[in-house]
């Protein structure tokens, strides 16, 4: 009798087992779906999938023995999957932004040495325009010294010219 209750028992726990696999695999595969097509914005938002199923599960699913770990089973799975999986697409993003930051960071600083170079261009032909400037402002000052010089000679010539004139 109880080998019979024990064989009985087994065959119970394996229907039950499956039924309960079953029933979850229901449920869970859309999950999947949803996790391979990319459909989830976030995990919070696969995890509120994820227990959603727990309880639906844990208050309809089928009767037997060893519900509760069956179930625990599948969503340890489930989460390692989609932890995966977030995992694996942060890191293709951060891989991404670095890329771009690299990219943007190239490009800035490309252009920082362009205007650096435009910048010192600017100032050497400041420079040069204001040598220019002051040899020319020097020429002119030394022209109006010189004028300024034959302007006192011409008055002193006139004035002696007059003198002569006179006397």
């Amino acid at each position: 009798f109880k080998q019979k209750y024990s064989q009985i028992k087994s065959e119970n726990e394996k229907e039950a087992q499956k039924q309960a696999q079953a029933y979850l695999q229901n449920y869970f595969t859309p999950v999947e779906d949803k996790l391979r097509n990319q459909q989830y914005a976030d995990f919070n938002e696969f995890e509120k999938d994820i227990k959603e199923i727990e309880q639906i599960f844990m208050e309809r699913g089928p009767p037997g023995p060893n519900r509760k770990a069956i179930c625990q089973d599948y969503i340890i799975n489930s989460l390692i999957d989609g932890c995966d999986y977030f995992l694996r697409t942060m890191k293709s993003e951060l891989k991404l932004q670095d890329s771009l930051t690299k990219e943007s960071q190239s490009k800035l600083e490309a252009r920082i040495q362009e205007l650096k170079t435009d910048l010192q261009k600017c100032k050497d032909e400041s420079d040069s325009k204001i040598r220019t400037l002051e040899n020319e402002k020097a020429q002119l000052n030394a022209k109006e010294q010189s004028m300024r010089e034959s302007l006192n000679e011409l008055k002193k010539e006139k004035e002696n010219s007059e003198k002569e004139y006179k006397t």
